[in-house]
């Protein structure tokens, strides 16, 4: 085997110490106490539960999305030798995906009563998770540029996770928390929560070294959030549609949207710095 044209310093490498962390931190889904979320959902009337669902039904179905769709990114990065910790940290990645979702399938069966999450889709929702994210995931297969791969790691990293999760977690700790009352989900959000803030740290540094290679990615990467940030927020303003102004639990959807737009402006800025 021939040896590589680089020397890998594991101490040093960012994505080899998250993956450590990762290891470190790791967490089982089946393990949260649900016996106090069960009693809460119990005296919930049918108006809050609808807004228990529809905050549910979207991250549920955001991370099995990314959990699908990030696999392609892995196998660009594996024809790199020098993204071998990338790789590492990648693999840990898909796993956490896949957590996530297990959880979220876990608390609607036990807690929930396994509904039905049909009326919670958007259109808004389908475009971005259905449609935009594995074809923008896809591409890197066949297409090795630098654009494709800033195209993918943003709308994953940036949109999905830095924007979208991050404004959703927001909402769950103001609506659930700041009330009392499902802490079994809460929980399990901060977990989550802990694991996506390694996955956008490693997203950000992947961009930063696709724009110093190619410093005309740049524009690639805005062009990417101006596709897609009205989609984003629409799936925001979606989930309050049948509330009007706020859900069940004093959220407003201004304070959510005005939250989702400034994950986004942070992220801009870390990458501007």
């Amino acid at each position: 085997m021939q040896a590589p044209d680089f020397v890998l310093d594991r101490d040093r490498d960012k994505h080899w110490t998250r993956y450590q962390k990762a290891k470190k931190l790791a967490w089982n889904p089946q393990h949260f106490d649900l016996a106090q979320d069960q009693a809460d959902w119990a005296r919930l009337d049918e108006t809050e539960r609808h807004g228990v669902l529809g905050a549910v039904a979207l991250f549920l179905g955001g991370e099995e999305a990314v959990a699908a769709d990030l696999a392609p990114l892995l196998v660009r990065l594996r024809r790199r030798p020098e993204y071998e910790t990338a790789c590492y940290f990648l693999a840990s990645q898909i796993w956490e995906e896949a957590k996530h979702a297990e959880f979220f399938s876990r608390w609607l069966t036990e807690v929930a009563g396994n509904p039905d999450l049909a009326p919670y889709t958007s259109n808004n929702a389908t475009r971005l998770f259905d449609e935009v994210l594995p074809a923008n995931l896809d591409a890197v297969l066949t297409d090795e540029s630098d654009e494709a791969l800033v195209r993918a790691i943003t709308t994953y990293h940036v949109v999905i996770e830095g924007m979208l999760a991050e404004s959703g977690y927001h909402g769950f700790y103001r609506s659930f928390e700041a009330n009392e009352i499902l802490p079994g989900l809460v929980k399990g959000i901060r977990h989550i929560q802990r694991d996506e803030a390694r996955h956008i740290a490693f997203g950000l540094d992947l961009l930063r070294a696709a724009f110093q290679r190619s410093p005309n990615t740049r524009a690639v990467f805005e062009e990417t959030i101006e596709e897609h940030f009205d989609t984003a927020l629409g799936i925001v303003a979606d989930y309050f549609a049948p509330f009007g102004e706020a859900n069940p639990f004093g959220l407003t959807a201004m304070e959510q949207l005005e939250f989702a737009a400034s994950q986004l402006t942070k992220r801009q800025a870390a990458l501007s710095s």
